[in-house]
């Protein structure tokens, strides 16, 4: 379980730091409304909220232990999934923008 909260706090920095670059230099929009409203109050919000987030889940890969290993590995994997398709759309503009 340790690798998958590793993995998804990782995955959450790497999206706020690429859409922090992305909004900046106009090649993106944030599409999730709520993280639209945080960038319209400060992109600094939206990235400290992500790191915040993503040290949350840093301290849960080392100190969150529970008997209940396959119905939290299934949980997880919902997230895991999300991240991992929202950074291949971050890998896909990315893609666009050094073709450029």
């Amino acid at each position: 379980m340790k690798i998958l909260f590793l993995l998804i706090s990782f995955l959450n920095l790497a999206d706020g730091l690429l859409t922090y670059i992305g909004i900046q230099l106009e090649l993106i929009d944030e599409a999730n409304p709520l993280m639209s409203s945080v960038w319209e109050i400060s992109p600094f919000l939206l990235l400290a909220l992500k790191i915040f987030l993503s040290f949350i889940l840093f301290i849960f890969a080392y100190t969150f232990s529970t008997k209940h290993v396959k119905t939290w590995t299934i949980i997880l994997i919902v997230p895991l999934l999300l991240y991992a398709s929202i950074f291949a759309v971050h890998l896909t503009w990315i893609s666009y923008v050094i073709k450029v």
